[in-house]
């Protein structure tokens, strides 16, 4: 997880001060997964100066990774809701 983090913090550093595209997976609000009614997933995300570019579809999966996506989607549903009222309740520390 560390590693994941510095290199996620990496790249959106070579994206937003060095103006360099970079692709990374990242966690964002996007219609990906809408039909699955996923308002966040995770998928290949470029970045580029000033943020998002291009956030790219779920690619080809498996007939095995298929199943293991629909397995997925009522937990991610949840977990969604969960974060989502999270936020709403929690008050900015400013």
């Amino acid at each position: 997880m560390a590693y994941a983090g510095a290199r996620f913090a990496n790249s959106i550093l070579e994206a937003t001060v060095l103006g360099k595209t970079v692709t990374e997976c990242a966690y964002v609000n996007s219609d990906v997964a809408s039909a699955d009614g996923l308002e966040y997933f995770s998928t290949e995300t470029e970045f580029g100066k000033s943020g998002i570019v291009r956030i790219f579809p779920i690619p080809q999966l498996s007939d095995y990774e298929k199943k293991l996506y629909a397995a997925a989607v009522p937990e991610l549903k949840a977990n969604i809701e969960k974060g989502v009222e999270f936020v709403k309740k929690s008050k900015p520390a400013l």
